[in-house]
């Protein structure tokens, strides 16, 4: 075997090194920077083996925040019952496996709550029942969620970050006669309160706006 030069093998240990570098260390934008929006087809009616492939697929492509829809309307069709887990249970797992945060989008009000019952998208008549659900989603996926709790072999993500509704000034978004601004207003202020009760540190986030965005949240 022929020796390297001193320069060669100096370039050659730069390069190894370089590779070898933490993610972190190479990276020019912030931690959580890379998401994803999760949602349609692939989520809600895709088997099991390709939901675990595309979450092995976004943990190989550096994702590290994906966002989903839970779906209060799917979740708790009827008043007072314990909320379906089992679809939401399996999105939480995937992500715990591969080291993905989830951004939760919580939206979708189920007709007993609805505003206008013949609306699929009317916002909930009540908002006290809206922040009825986000505080049972707390209890279930929060730091101390009983999902943990039910699998403790999980490395723990629990979701602390909260996006409340998606661009109610949308009619399709949001189905009501009311002013949207002032509904959801109301609407952001009861959850925010109950879900600061419920965890302290959770962060809430602002449904996303859409097309002239800082003149609709100027309203």
């Amino acid at each position: 075997m022929v020796p390297l030069p001193v320069k060669a093998v100096a370039a050659l240990v730069v390069a190894l090194l370089a590779c070898a570098a933490p993610a972190s260390a190479q990276r020019d934008v912030p931690q959580n920077f890379f998401g994803v929006n999760y949602d349609s087809d692939i989520a809600k009616r895709a088997p099991q083996r390709l939901q675990k492939e595309e979450f092995d697929l976004q943990a190989r492509s550096g994702v590290e925040t994906s966002r989903v829809v839970l779906s209060w309307r799917a979740m708790q069709p009827r008043r007072g019952a314990t909320p379906r887990w089992s679809e939401t249970d399996s999105v939480v797992e995937h992500a715990a496996q591969h080291g993905i945060d989830l951004l939760p989008v919580v939206i979708e009000s189920p007709r007993w709550a609805r505003e206008n019952p013949r609306a699929y998208a009317s916002p909930p008549r009540d908002p006290a029942d809206y922040a009825d659900f986000l505080v049972e989603l707390i209890g279930r996926y929060g730091e101390t969620g009983s999902f943990w709790a039910e699998h403790p072999e999980l490395p723990k993500r629990a979701l602390r970050t909260w996006h409340l509704w998606n661009e109610p000034h949308l009619r399709f978004q949001w189905d009501s006669d009311a002013p949207w601004a002032r509904e959801y207003g109301r609407t952001l202020r009861v959850a925010y309160r109950a879900i600061k009760r419920a965890d302290p540190g959770a962060t809430v986030v602002l449904a996303a706006m859409s097309n002239t965005s800082w003149e609709f949240l100027e309203e």
